[in-house]
């Protein structure tokens, strides 16, 4: 569990967006970085659109309310 996204799109295999109290899943994105995970990925295109796309889900909370 974090609040990182970056953290998560980094360190995780699959990001799970939480919806504040009560907490539902609102998103899911399947992070397909190649294993060892190195810190130079984190500056590439591909992490950059994995992290959007973790932002998009959280987004969209306040598009619902």
């Amino acid at each position: 569990v974090t609040h990182s996204i970056a953290e998560a799109v980094f360190l995780a295999d699959r990001v799970l967006a939480l919806s504040p109290r009560p907490g539902r899943l609102i998103g899911e994105v399947t992070v397909d970085l190649p294993r060892p995970r190195r810190l130079e990925q984190t500056g590439t295109e591909h992490f950059g659109r994995l992290t959007t796309a973790v932002r998009s889900h959280i987004g969209q909370l306040s598009h619902s309310d």
